[in-house]
């Protein structure tokens, strides 16, 4: 009996820390996640571009990301970021493709052009498809949209997005 009333008590107090925390962190006074991504950017920065360099496209969206976000907190320099998008897109790379697109389209790290970014997401889209993964390609038709609902690029989009849906899978 004694046991489990020190065990409701443990659980008791274990729940008390968890709700303390929880509110400290609703209320801004702590943040766990931003100190741990702190702790481990260093790290994470220096593999990825380790592989990056080697020319590893997955690697380079990924430090394009984790640079793009940085610059995006700190009100940086997007210049960097893009350049390992662009790196990546150059092979082919859909995600890579697509975050350019997004840079185009905001002006982040390369001039702001909206033609650009259509282009990208086009791109991005037909890779998607290529990969088989349709309903990304139909993201980069909306993509396309927010910018011009009208863009020949989104009607094209759209036709190969129907012919890869009707043509047999393998």
């Amino acid at each position: 009996m004694k046991f489990l009333k020190r065990l409701q008590q443990l659980l008791t107090g274990i729940m008390l820390l968890i709700i303390t925390l929880s509110i400290l962190t609703w209320l801004g006074v702590i943040n766990p996640f931003a100190s741990f991504e702190k702790s481990q950017a260093g790290a994470i920065k220096t593999k990825l571009s380790s592989k990056a360099t080697e020319g590893d496209a997955d690697a380079q969206n990924k430090l394009g990301t984790l640079l793009y976000t940085a610059a995006k907190r700190e009100n940086g320099d997007f210049t960097q970021a893009t350049q390992w998008f662009k790196l990546a897109a150059e092979q082919k790379h859909p995600i890579a493709t697509m975050n350019l697109g997004f840079a185009y389209k905001a002006g982040n790290g390369v001039e702001k052009n909206e033609e650009q970014a259509i282009q990208q997401f086009y791109k991005a889209g037909l890779l998607f498809l290529e990969i088989e993964f349709p309903m990304d390609a139909k993201d980069s038709v909306h993509d396309i949209s927010t910018i011009d609902a009208q863009h020949p690029r989104k009607a094209d989009l759209i036709n190969a997005i129907k012919l890869y849906e009707t043509s047999p899978k393998k």
